[in-house]
């Protein structure tokens, strides 16, 4: 089971279960008294929520007040459901390892984690004591069995919290080291380039005599390099100047047929745009800053698939979030490649400026949203997920 960034936990997902002891027997118990947990699942989940409410700390992360707790708990029911039907489920953990960089994202620390997960398993203890639990299941392992699976899920979420820390701080320090020089290669680059550009345009217009084209042949190649090193330039200080999201209230299927009217897809690719069931789904989100990330990953499909191929925009509204997919089925990313391809400078294409990706994480990291590298179509190519948190900017 690969993540985002191309790390297999497979391994590390099946020595932890090993190491709390989660066995075939703890899944048969947690599938037995699961009848009883899902009966009492109100009760469970208005008593977390309950405690939510006493600590300012925690409520904090909730700007919208009830109408977002109220999208919360629907999330909760959502995830304990999976916890119960999937107990120690690898689908599952994977799951639980992207909760993790979300929480990041919103900026929740690790200690209302551990204290979240405290207060879930007091209230299932209390339901399952008051249970009258299936002939050969004892109600200690009963708790136990749930305890555990609360700590797998937990362990899962922390691990992945701290790699998503890790990452971001390496790239925050890849950013600063490269502002150190932007200014500088913004301001010793212009003049010279500025002098080569002139230079050129002068030749053209004394060479419009040249009949074969065999030098104006070569001053195409010079505009075609000015134009990459000054969309490099131009990349960086965008890169280093990622401007405030200015969130508004977007109906995400406009949103989605604004972006068809807009990309120029080549008739040889077979694009199909696939919009929210709900058509009046809405979220809140800087629409030209994503639209523009859209149009930059869209463009790299087209540009992998050398103009052929087929080609997938989706846009989806969950209880927490809403998620943009791009996704083709290409020649697809090389996995040694996957960690590099958001960095700074890196690029695949023989042309490119290596800065798209990296704009583009910047700009959905500064949503408080998440970028992850997902399978393709059909077993081939890749895909791109954006997930915007709705409850980072709650619609009121």
């Amino acid at each position: 089971m690969k993540r985002s960034n191309g790390y297999d936990m497979t391994e590390e997902f099946g020595n932890f279960k090993d190491y709390l002891g989660i066995d075939e027997r703890t899944s048969f118990i947690v599938q037995s008294i699961k009848p009883f947990l899902l009966a009492e699942l109100e009760t469970i989940v208005t008593g977390f929520y309950r405690r939510m409410r006493t600590h300012p700390e925690a409520m904090a992360r909730f700007p919208g007040g009830e109408k977002q707790l109220s999208r919360q708990e629907v999330a909760l029911r959502g995830w304990l459901i999976n916890l119960f039907d999937n107990a120690g489920d690898l689908e599952s953990g994977a799951a639980q390892m992207r909760i993790g960089a979300v929480h990041l994202a919103a900026a929740v620390n690790e200690e209302l984690m551990i204290a979240s997960m405290n207060w879930l398993r007091i209230d299932i203890s209390d339901v399952i004591r008051a249970a009258d639990l299936p002939e050969g299941i004892g109600l200690y392992e009963s708790i136990d069995a749930i305890n555990m699976l609360l700590d797998l899920n937990l362990g899962l979420i922390l691990t992945s919290y701290w790699r998503a820390l890790q990452e971001r701080v390496m790239q925050a320090d890849r950013l600063i080291l490269i502002g150190q020089y932007t200014a500088a290669i913004n301001h010793e680059l212009r003049n010279p380039l500025g002098v080569i550009g002139t230079s050129a345009y002068l030749l053209r217009e004394a060479l419009k005599d040249d009949k074969d084209g065999k030098t104006t042949k070569h001053l195409d190649k010079i505009d075609r390099s000015l134009e990459r090193a000054n969309s490099i330039i131009a990349g960086l200080l965008r890169l280093l100047r990622v401007e405030k999201p200015q969130r508004q209230r977007v109906v995400l299927g406009e949103f989605l047929a604004e972006q068809e009217d807009n990309l120029l897809i080549p008739p040889t690719v077979q694009a199909e745009f696939r919009p929210p069931l709900d058509q009046e789904a809405q979220a809140m989100f800087d629409s030209i800053q994503l639209g523009q990330v859209v149009e930059n990953l869209v463009r790299n499909s087209i540009d992998a698939m050398e103009g052929k191929g087929r080609l997938i925009v989706e846009i989806q509204n969950g209880p927490t979030a809403v998620e943009i997919l791009v996704a083709d089925d290409g020649p697809g990313i090389a996995a040694e490649l996957t960690n590099q391809i958001f960095d700074p400078l890196f690029s695949t294409k023989s042309f490119g400026t290596g800065l798209g990706l990296t704009l583009a994480k910047a700009i959905v990291e500064s949503h408080s949203g998440s970028f992850q590298v997902c399978e393709g179509l059909d077993g081939k190519g890749v895909g791109f997920r954006i997930i915007i948190p709705h409850y980072l900017a709650p619609i009121m």
